[in-house]
């Protein structure tokens, strides 16, 4: 946590230069369905009030997120859910082909819709969309967290 708020610290130096986010998707292994679920959720609330707020201010000055899940059917729409700076969110979003050729044809794609998300509904698209076991995915923010701390800008 101490190496967050560093690089926090020189993430906001950076900042006054030049800012490029970046994002990354989480890809666990299997579900497991025999996991706490409701458990795992109330562990990642938690994790967000406490230590997490140093996370989220390290994602805020990064202009970086953590991709829990996205959920595609196919239909040109989609959901993500994600951990940014302000927090879990859900995005619905145009997506896929359709999208695609939607403004080929000169239309324009369907602006996002982001909206805050529950910890338990951001767990449940963890598993089902994300492909990460309940008890990886607090482990998978703290090592995203770690990662993106560790490519803090070199500022004095």
């Amino acid at each position: 946590m101490k190496d967050w708020k560093q690089a926090t610290q020189r993430y906001l130096l950076a900042k006054k230069n030049v800012s490029t986010p970046t994002t990354k998707t989480g890809k666990g292994n299997t579900t497991d369905p025999a996991m706490d679920i409701d458990g795992v959720a109330d562990e990642l609330g938690r994790f967000l009030l406490n230590e997490g707020r140093t996370g989220t201010e390290l994602l805020m000055a990064s202009g970086q997120h953590i991709i829990l899940g996205e959920n595609y059917d196919g239909g040109g729409v989609g959901e993500v859910f994600f951990l940014d700076g302000t927090g879990l969110r859900k995005s619905t979003e145009s997506m896929g082909l359709g999208a695609a050729y939607h403004t080929l044809q000169g239309g324009e794609a369907r602006k996002p819709s982001v909206v805050a998300s529950s910890c338990l509904e951001a767990v449940r698209a963890a598993v089902q969309f994300g492909k990460m076991k309940p008890s990886e995915i607090v482990p998978f923010i703290r090592k995203e967290l770690d990662r993106i701390a560790r490519k803090a800008p070199n500022v004095e």
